[in-house]
């Protein structure tokens, strides 16, 4: 950030936001089908990729058109056809969470920066202020230097100030 007092995101959500943006989020939570997958399972079950999900289709086009009578009575059934559905619907609904996450990642991500920026500018200042001998700074120095005691070397100091 060239300029430390620019602050690309200025606010704060205010309790009520907060509370209705997790309400929001609960009743879409509540809305869900509840099945969740083990480790194991995410690793052994199949996914739709577009060749996948076209073969699905095309297995769904087959079962309505053509009157075949290899199919057994229980896959006649129209389970494929709601789990495509839902898949879609799914699919549809994560895309948007996605898009949401996204933006809660970049604006945690913005005022992270801006928030470290400024602490860290505080903190050269205080270093500056504990070298010119003024009152307080170097009790502010040390309360924040352990960001930067164990830190495995990092950048030189500049001791030229």
């Amino acid at each position: 950030m060239a300029n430390i007092t620019h602050n690309l995101i200025d606010q704060t959500l205010d309790p009520a936001t907060l509370s209705e943006i997790e309400n929001h989020l609960n009743a879409v939570e509540a809305l869900l089908p509840k099945k969740a997958l083990t480790a194991d399972e995410r690793k052994k079950y199949r996914g739709l990729d577009v060749r996948n999900l076209a073969f699905v289709e095309a297995a769904l086009k087959v079962q309505k058109t053509l009157p075949l009578t290899v199919l057994p009575d229980p896959m006649k059934s129209e389970g494929m056809e709601k789990d495509l559905t839902l898949y879609k619907q799914a699919n549809k609904i994560n895309s948007r969470i996605n898009h949401i996450a996204r933006l809660l990642l970049d604006v945690e991500r913005i005022v992270a920066h801006e928030a470290y920026s400024m602490a860290l500018a505080h903190y050269k200042l205080y270093q500056v202020g504990n070298k010119l001998g003024l009152p307080n700074a170097k009790t502010a120095v040390e309360q924040m230097e352990w960001r930067f005691k164990s830190h495995g070397g990092g950048r030189k100091k500049d001791d030229s100030l």
